[in-house]
């Protein structure tokens, strides 16, 4: 199906069928292909597509996960989508399903702008996604640079709420210093709010693979764990 040129909004809610706008049903289509404005293609827990999406001209494409119930992993090392089995392309932002939602970065260099909570963009050389409602961010194969935005306006505070993993690249960073002078909480994988801060703010709900954690100054800074304070001190970051 090759959609019109205005504002489409695509729901994959079964195999190879949905609807367009909830008006348009469509079923046993292998492929789908938006018009020269924004699509969104949302998919649902059941939906999936066996060949390929390509939003085509627009740069304001979406691919929709909100609506989902289970686990959803969106892998842009693999060009892994979920429900999606060909190819997706021309596809500008990508929303996750919250506390069930994992965004698995490239398998270049990448760099993590986390401009709001649970969002932000990630880019490598010559390929970007904006991405939303994402609580899980994995890292790919080499270096991946978490950067946490400030802003005045606390709703656009750069903010994981869930794991920040680096996977597998050696030289890791988080990067908070945007954050000074205010007092941050970045907690390991088992590790707790600090509850001696009348307003904790927590900005990596949990992090790993990590080599590498940049903050203004150490006493800006909670810990949960000894070790991940002596790990800021062997790398100097005081």
């Amino acid at each position: 199906i090759i959609g019109v040129d205005t504002e489409n909004e695509w729901f994959i809610t079964g195999e190879k069928s949905g609807s367009i706008k909830d008006s348009v049903s469509f079923t046993g289509v292998t492929n789908l292909t938006g018009g020269s404005k924004d699509d969104k293609f949302v998919i649902y827990d059941d939906g999936s597509i066996p060949g390929n999406i390509d939003g085509v001209s627009s740069s304001g494409n979406t691919l929709d996960y909100v609506i989902c119930t289970e686990t959803k992993v969106v892998n842009l090392a693999t060009s892994s989508f979920p429900g999606i089995s060909g190819e997706v392309s021309n596809i500008q932002k990508i929303k996750g399903n919250a506390t069930k939602g994992t965004l698995h970065g490239f398998s270049e260099a990448s760099t993590w702008d986390i401009t709001g909570e649970n969002e932000g963009k990630i880019s490598k050389t010559g390929s970007t996604y904006n991405f939303s409602n994402f609580s899980n961010l994995t890292g790919g194969d080499h270096k991946d640079h978490f950067i946490f935005r400030y802003s005045t306006d606390e709703g656009h505070r750069g903010r994981i709420l869930g794991c920040v993993d680096g996977n597998g690249g050696d030289s890791n960073m988080i990067n908070c210093a945007e954050y000074y002078p205010t007092r941050l909480d970045i907690r390991e994988s088992d590790g707790h709010v600090n509850t001696e801060e009348e307003t904790p703010r927590i900005i990596v709900g949990s992090s790993k693979n990590i080599a590498e954690y940049y903050v203004p100054t150490y006493e800006d800074i909670y810990y949960e764990r000894w070790s991940m304070q002596s790990t800021m001190l062997e790398l100097g970051m005081t």
